[in-house]
């Protein structure tokens, strides 16, 4: 299986556990009496998807190594899309969970608040680390091959909100801006650019 088709699915499963999620909070303000069975099967597909995405975490870790230690393919361009395609996402998330924790302040509910602000910062932030994992197995082994200082920087910046967004859209127009613009070349060196210039 692709890195593309991973990363695809990845982002499809990522929006169909948000949504029934979204839709729950939405019918539960409007709804005071929402019938059981409906919170229920919400619940249940919200889980489903996210439970899903969760294991294309561990399949795109698998295909990252795949294709980055053994193949050689630059993933800079998927994962620029990916990141690009799930900023809403994120947002909405934030969103959400923002309303969720303004819920619940209250004394009685303070142990509720700390464990669904535990819940959420680690689920989102490992959504965040899954859609940048191809990047980061790339920038590794390119710090194998020869150390640079740039290598470093971007891969950390992958382990941080919206910074991660920033390096994916850095990586992707250093990657464009080089004579190796084929999908799965690797970017040629920019003194050696320079000469051909």
């Amino acid at each position: 299986m692709k890195w593309k088709t991973v990363s695809f699915l990845y982002g499809i499963c990522l929006y169909a556990a948000q949504l029934p999620f979204v839709v729950m909070i939405i019918i539960t303000a409007a709804w005071e009496n929402m019938p059981e069975w409906l919170t229920n099967t919400l619940c249940a597909v919200c889980l489903s998807f996210a439970l899903l995405a969760a294991a294309l975490i561990v399949a795109n870790i698998v295909v990252a190594v795949k294709y980055n230690f053994f193949k050689e393919i630059c993933p800079y361009a998927v994962t620029f899309r990916l990141k690009l395609v799930l900023v809403p996402f994120f947002i909405v998330n934030f969103v959400v969970w923002l309303l969720i924790y303004l819920a619940t302040l209250h004394p009685v509910l303070i142990f509720v608040m700390v464990v669904l602000m535990a819940m959420s910062i680690i689920g989102t932030y490992i959504f965040m680390l899954g859609s940048g994992v191809c990047n980061m197995a790339y920038l590794v082994r390119r710090m194998v091959k020869g150390f640079r200082l740039q290598y470093v920087v971007f891969l950390l910046m992958h382990f941080i909100y919206v910074l991660d967004v920033v390096a994916a859209i850095i990586l992707y127009f250093i990657q464009k801006n080089t004579e190796s613009m084929a999908e799965g070349e690797e970017p040629a060196p920019a003194v050696e650019q320079n000469k051909t210039e």
